[in-house]
């Protein structure tokens, strides 16, 4: 909680000083460091010391709330037309994924730490990758155009 907190209000700081994509890319890069942190970890040691897990969960966490605003943000620009539809919709996925992944991943992650981390990393490896793709895109269009 202190990782959420903490990166809320380092977002909020944040916030017109930066440019968003630069914050986004803090945001990445902490959480790709620390999950593969706690990957190597889990991979290395039989007995992890459990704060330094909690300590890469905690920076893991600030890295998100670096992260969400931003995307949140650059999905509402797509549709600047239809704010309102645009974050109802954005809320329903992220309701339905949060849904998915408790009721189908979380039993599956829950019986070992080491899943627990080799996901978080991949799926956080996925979602930079998307991101780079959309920025590369974005900038394409911007020349194009």
């Amino acid at each position: 909680m202190c990782g959420y907190a903490l990166g809320a209000l380092a977002s909020g700081r944040l916030a017109g000083h930066i440019p968003p994509s630069r914050q986004a890319n803090y945001g990445y890069t902490l959480v790709l460091v620390t999950t593969g942190a706690m990957l190597g970890l889990q991979t290395m040691l039989t007995q992890p010391p459990v704060l330094a897990q909690q300590l890469l969960l905690t920076v893991t966490a600030f890295g998100l709330q670096l992260l969400f605003p931003i995307i949140t943000l650059r999905i509402l620009d797509l549709f600047s037309h239809a704010r309102g539809a645009a974050t109802a919709a954005n809320t329903f996925v992220l309701l339905l994924m949060a849904a998915l992944m408790m009721g189908a991943l979380a039993p599956w992650l829950s019986q070992s730490m080491q899943r627990l981390a080799f996901t978080a990393f991949l799926l956080n490896s996925a979602g930079w990758c998307v991101w780079r793709y959309a920025r590369h895109y974005q900038r394409r269009l911007a020349a194009a155009g």
